[in-house]
């Protein structure tokens, strides 16, 4: 999948010296708000769980909480609301045809959605983590949104299932919400520890998709009821 324009090196991230390089830190280490400082604003996330009480009052069609507490995303019929989202999606090789294309026109339904003070971030797995392009997230404005959109657009499918180190960035981005879908059977314990490193607090909320499969739907439930969030399993 080579070298993305802009520094993200996509190989073995290859699990250590590319990722490092990408985000500017020691593989072992935690991302640090300062790593993105440059591109992000880093403020205090509410807590989704209040967000959630008045879901669907206050909000216009745009995705704008009118209260000023931030956003909100729909993704695969599961609602999240805050100021920052996180999607991690499958792109292994049982993906291919329609599951992946289904998969990108609902990112593309998603993300055109939200408003643009809300910020998000793209990460595609297969055995390694492909992140978008990107030093951190990225305001939801139509031109970032139709930049990293067309991006995920060009994602192939291949390789085998491993969420594990694309959870681990995605969390380390202190999103409000992260959404985690596959179609495959995976790892448990190494994605089990890599949530449980960088959500200790449980204050990223995780909801789960499995699509078309239910190998992973135990895992997939767990990890949602742990982390605040909503499992669903969808027909294909």
């Amino acid at each position: 999948m080579g070298t993305s324009p802009e520094g993200i090196c996509f190989g073995a991230v290859r699990k250590s010296a590319c990722l490092a390089g990408a985000f500017d830190i020691q593989p072992t280490e935690s991302l640090l708000a300062a790593d993105f400082a440059d591109d992000i604003s880093l403020p205090t996330v509410p807590d989704t769980d209040s967000l959630f009480g008045a879901f669907g009052q206050g909000k216009q069609g745009n995705g704008l909480d009118t209260a000023g507490l931030g956003g909100t995303v729909k993704f695969y019929g599961i609602a999240a609301a805050g100021r920052r989202f996180v999607f991690v999606t499958d792109c292994s090789g049982s993906m291919q045809g329609d599951r992946l294309q289904r998969l990108k026109e609902e990112l593309r339904e998603s993300i055109s959605m939200l408003n643009p003070r809300v910020e998000f971030f793209i990460i595609f797995f297969n055995d390694i983590a492909e992140p978008m392009p990107s030093r951190g997230c990225v305001k939801a404005t139509p031109k970032q949104v139709e930049r990293y959109l067309d991006w995920a657009d060009s994602v192939p499918s291949s390789g085998g299932t491993d969420p594990s180190e694309a959870m681990a960035i995605g969390l380390r981005l202190r999103p409000s919400a992260v959404f985690l879908l596959t179609d495959g059977v995976f790892d448990s314990q190494s994605t089990l520890d890599a949530i449980e490193q960088n959500n200790k607090d449980r204050r990223v909320q995780i909801n789960t998709i499995a699509i078309g499969e239910r190998g992973s739907e135990s895992i997939l439930r767990r990890i949602a009821e742990q982390n605040r969030g909503t499992y669903r399993y969808v027909e294909e």
